[in-house]
């Protein structure tokens, strides 16, 4: 027919308009989807099963996570940014073995990650994914497309939201290695591996395999022998549950509390600093000391402090003794704590109450008496240590016959204590 030629010509232009150009990388997609594979105690036996799989066509990457208190390791596989794809990955996971059963729950949402750098060249990705693991944290890459060409950035975690993220924020802090929680997005795994072998090409490298992009170098993975004895990675059963969310919901709970692995948690990665809620509990006792200047000499006082507090209330106890200037003297007070401000580890505090102040001049003449006080405590905790620093103003009469005389007495002070954490709420 006449208009066979052109209409062939035709299609075979717009077909090839639709395939990327040679050399051009494709688009960034989101990686908003990962199947869980198993949850581990311990970031070696979650190694372990890494590397098991490490000639596996779909990446295979770690994140840490905690829960009740108590750090496991999700062994995630496969990025994408259609659930049906992870979903067609789950099923086939369970076709070869990898995986017992499929459940609909460990299709995850892991939109998230910390972003630990961006390289241009997969060897020095490579290196970077290294020195993260060899500081204890589980780095992976993702090839990504940044102005039509390739880049490989070195990421951290897979997470729903910040609230999964916030042990690792914290294990890298401590670390000195801040990063910043951002979307994960990047060229799905087919699209990375042929980027991966082109860019391999011209450096005259032998191009590497998906997956490897995700794997250490050989002489970083541990020794046959090492994985042999790994732990077998955690699988869950079935569950009969009708509510699909609440029941995997039951089946993560379950299977990170150890009672389908039978492991106890374990925490490789230190945690982060304690969370000091404004409602928890906490007690502290201390020492403090200072100095205050008399007419020719100094007058030296130090003792001791209590402070039990609930949320933002407390009540404190202080006790002290001090000798120069020409006297002695003793005081002692219980207050009323109001906590007005906590930034991080600083806590501001203001307290009033009733106490007692005496003091022996060098005759031997002693006057004490009941006296109000107020003043402002500043803390610093650093883990189980409180750094206090505090001033008080005491102020009455004594009245004597024939004598009546207005005082006050002003004491700053440092010191140092034990403190317990508060406890989240």
């Amino acid at each position: 027919m006449p208009l066979a030629r052109p209409l062939y010509i035709l299609l075979s232009a717009v077909l090839l308009m639709c395939q990327p150009l040679q050399g051009q990388t494709p688009p960034n997609q989101p990686l908003r989807y990962s199947v869980l594979v198993a949850s581990m105690a311990t970031l070696d036996d979650a190694r372990s099963l890494q590397l098991e799989h490490n000639t596996d066509p779909v990446p295979f990457y770690i994140v840490p996570v905690q829960v009740n208190r108590a750090v496991y390791y999700r062994v995630l596989a496969g990025m994408f940014a259609d659930r049906n794809d992870a979903v067609s990955l789950m099923n086939d996971l369970v076709a070869r073995g990898v995986k017992e059963s499929a459940s609909a729950w460990h299709v995850r949402e892991t939109a998230l990650a910390f972003a630990l750098g961006s390289y241009s060249s997969e060897t020095e990705s490579r290196t970077a994914v290294a020195a993260a693991l060899n500081q204890g944290i589980p780095a992976y890459r993702v090839v990504t497309s940044i102005g039509g060409n390739p880049s490989f950035v070195v990421l951290a975690g897979g997470f729903e939201n910040e609230t999964e993220a916030a042990y690792l924020a914290g294990a890298l802090s401590e670390r000195g290695m801040p990063a910043g929680l951002e979307e994960r997005r990047g060229l799905l795994p087919m699209d990375a591996g042929q980027v991966s072998a082109e860019e391999a090409l011209t450096t005259d490298e032998e191009p590497p395999s998906p997956t490897d992009m995700d794997a250490p170098p050989a002489d970083e993975r541990p020794p046959v022998a090492e994985e042999n004895q790994a732990t077998p990675p955690v699988q869950e059963a079935e569950t009969t549950a009708t509510d699909e969310n609440r029941a995997g919901a039951m089946e993560e709970s379950r299977e990170e509390q150890g009672v389908l692995s039978g492991a106890l948690p374990s925490r490789p990665l230190p945690p982060p600093a304690p969370q000091r809620s404004v409602s928890g509990f906490a007690f502290s006792v201390g020492a403090m000391g200072g100095a205050s200047p008399g007419l020719d000499a100094v007058h030296a006082y130090g003792g001791v402090t209590v402070h039990p507090r609930l949320g933002r209330f407390g009540l404190l106890g202080y006790g002290m003794i001090g000798q120069g200037a020409g006297y002695d003297s003793m005081s002692g007070f219980g207050a009323l704590s109001l906590l007005l401000g906590e930034y991080g580890p600083l806590g501001i505090w203001a307290y009033g109450g009733y106490g007692y102040y005496e003091e022996t001049g060098i005759l031997d003449d002693t006057r004490g008496m009941a006296v109000p006080a107020a003043g402002g405590l500043l803390t610093y905790q650093v883990g189980n240590v409180e750094i206090m620093g505090g001033f008080t103003a005491m102020f009455g009469t004594f009245e004597e016959p024939g004598i009546s005389i207005d005082f006050q007495v002003y004491r700053a002070s440092l010191g140092v204590g034990f403190a317990t954490s508060r406890e989240a709420s």
